[in-house]
């Protein structure tokens, strides 16, 4: 493995263990937006009472998200910065999306599919992820400096 490629993952752990931090605030900001500060102070009592659940599913995502990383990154070296980035955040939006939706499922009581709301906004919450990957991954970076 080149110097390049252990630099490119040990970035895209760091940024996992950053992201799955930020989430936790960023999930109580939209729990306190979309449902008021009942629905926010029942988020923190969950989380409170289930302190290693988050913990658990950040450690168990990590692996998967950094295999997603180093696939997207070999993926996409050679495009164009913008096309290299628009790919890389819906890969991570839709990975996100499917992960959650798996499992955190929605029972709807007509026998349907439904995506769980919290998919969704996890979806967004990956995209952003996957916008900041392409930036540090040095051939892009080169390219789009000139180099």
């Amino acid at each position: 493995m080149s110097d390049q490629a252990r630099r490119f993952l040990a970035f895209a752990l760091g940024w996992h263990i950053l992201w799955g931090a930020l989430l936790l605030p960023y999930a109580i900001g939209i729990a306190l937006i979309l449902g008021g500060q009942s629905a926010a102070q029942d988020l923190v009592d969950n989380l409170a009472s289930t302190f290693f659940l988050p913990v658990l599913f950040l450690l168990a995502s990590l692996p998967l998200n950094v295999a997603l990383a180093a696939l997207t990154g070999r993926l996409l070296t050679g495009l164009e910065p913008a096309v290299a980035l628009a790919a890389s955040a819906a890969i991570f939006a839709v990975a996100w999306l499917i992960g959650i939706q798996g499992v955190l499922p929605i029972a709807d009581p007509t026998g349907g599919f439904s995506v769980n709301p919290i998919a969704i906004w996890a979806a967004l919450a990956g995209a952003a992820y996957g916008l900041v990957l392409p930036v540090f991954n040095e051939p892009l970076a080169g390219r789009a400096e000139g180099g």
